[in-house]
């Protein structure tokens, strides 16, 4: 089997629901739960890819969160 190297784009998604429209852009909401997941083209594919027994590898860049010390 040969090996397939995927390269690109890979995120953390963290979608976020029951708030309204009109305060999205304010400063501070409270929410009942938060919800992480991953995301991204190269990482999804590369998921997509190892569902078929497919000798798969993920080379994405590493970053931090822009405001991490608020989670």
């Amino acid at each position: 089997m040969s090996k397939i190297n995927v390269i690109g784009a890979s995120c953390i998604d963290i979608p976020i629901s029951n708030i309204d429209k009109n305060d999205f852009f304010s400063n501070k909401h409270k929410v009942d739960q938060i919800k992480m997941s991953y995301g991204g083209d190269a990482l999804n594919e590369a998921v997509v890819l190892s569902h078929f027994r497919a000798d798969t590898r993920l080379i994405s860049v590493l970053g931090m969160m822009m405001q991490e010390s608020k989670f």
